[in-house]
């Protein structure tokens, strides 16, 4: 929305940068040439009436072409005319002196070395308040509020001058314009800077609530399709929890994760299978001479040396007190008693051939 009632004096709309005038000293058609930057797009510190000041350049435009260029915004005072004026990130103008007396002496004066300035009379249409603790863009830069920008504005002369003019200054320019018109934008189209609004969200949502009702939907979209992403991932990992959860931070589709799924089972069956086979090779063979002429019941006895063997009940009772013995013979209870009865059988052998 926008207030129509809003007026500014109209030396508040005259802008000097503190731009020097540039033009040619040679001879023939370049001698009365002369070429402006009105403007460089940027930011005007602490001006008298608006504060932070600037111009939104792709709001600006010329009032006409060509442009008068005055003396000091005076009508009576005419320099020149604009040959060439352009707004793209600045606001420049070239132009010719006239031939009167007033605009000879100011180019003689600037030949041997007087800097003169430049300055804009610049009114506004539309006018952007930017409060205290706000700031907004323009021109690719930040103005930080207090101030304004000229949204929409018109440049209708640009003067030469020793300096720009201030509060205290009155150009016959504007003898016949008190006030200047301009329509301004609400407040809630400055970001605001304070703690409050960046930390409150009933402040934020009371401030922009156009924005905070675009991001709700926006939200709701992306956890209705988040929900529906898991359940679907959810089917496809089966119980394998962890899965689940890697499938969705890395939002994989549900054929991903099934096949995922698939190659993680068979990596653990090869491990598993893998892992029977080294258990296998951990038994001790057993030597069939031994076993052949052992006595299953009662294992022989050598003199002296009878407190080392066991009968077969006492040696499942060992092996299953030991889980190194378990481990070792891979659980396989009957191998370990053939393995006893064939190392007693051995001794036995060894004591004969001693005797």
């Amino acid at each position: 929305m926008a207030n129509d009632n809003d007026t500014a004096p109209a030396e508040a709309c005259i802008f000097n940068e503190q731009t020097e005038v540039t033009f040619a000293k040679g001879d023939g058609e370049t001698k009365n040439k002369f070429s402006i930057v009105g403007y460089s797009g940027g930011v005007m510190k602490n001006h008298w009436y608006w504060g932070n000041l600037a111009i939104d350049l792709d709001g600006c435009k010329f009032y006409k072409k060509p442009l008068p260029v005055l003396e000091s915004h005076c009508t009576g005072c005419r320099v020149g005319f604009t040959t060439k004026q352009t707004i793209s990130d600045n606001v420049t103008v070239e132009g010719e002196f006239l031939a009167n007396d007033n605009a000879q002496a100011m180019q003689a004066d600037m030949a041997q070395g007087f800097p003169m300035e430049a300055s804009l009379f610049c009114p506004p249409s539309v006018i952007e308040r930017v409060l205290e603790g706000a700031s907004v863009k323009v021109n690719g830069q930040v103005l930080k509020g207090p101030g304004a920008v000229f949204r929409k504005s018109i440049i209708k002369e640009v003067s030469m001058c020793v300096f720009g003019l201030d509060k205290n200054t009155k150009s016959s320019a504007l003898a016949d314009i008190e006030n200047v018109k301009f329509s301004s934008l609400n407040k809630e189209h400055n970001i605001m800077e304070t703690e409050i609004e960046i930390t409150n969200l009933e402040g934020l949502a009371a401030a922009y609530p156009e924005l905070c009702a675009e991001l709700s939907e926006q939200v709701k979209t992306e956890v209705g399709t988040d929900r529906d992403l898991f359940a679907a991932l959810k089917e496809a990992c089966g119980d394998d929890h962890e899965l689940l959860i890697q499938c969705f931070s890395e939002q994989k589709t549900p054929d991903e994760a099934r096949q995922l799924r698939i190659e993680k089972l068979q990596k653990e069956k090869t491990q598993l299978t893998e892992k029977n086979k080294e258990l296998e090779t951990k038994k001790k063979p057993v030597d069939p001479a031994a076993t052949e002429f052992a006595d299953s019941a009662n294992p022989p006895v050598v003199e002296g040396e009878g407190k080392g063997d066991k009968n077969e009940e006492a040696l499942k009772q060992e092996f299953a007190a030991s889980a190194d013995l378990q481990e070792e013979f891979g659980g396989d209870v009957e191998a370990y008693v053939s393995f006893k009865k064939a190392d007693a059988e051995g001794r036995v052998r060894i004591a004969h051939q001693k005797t």
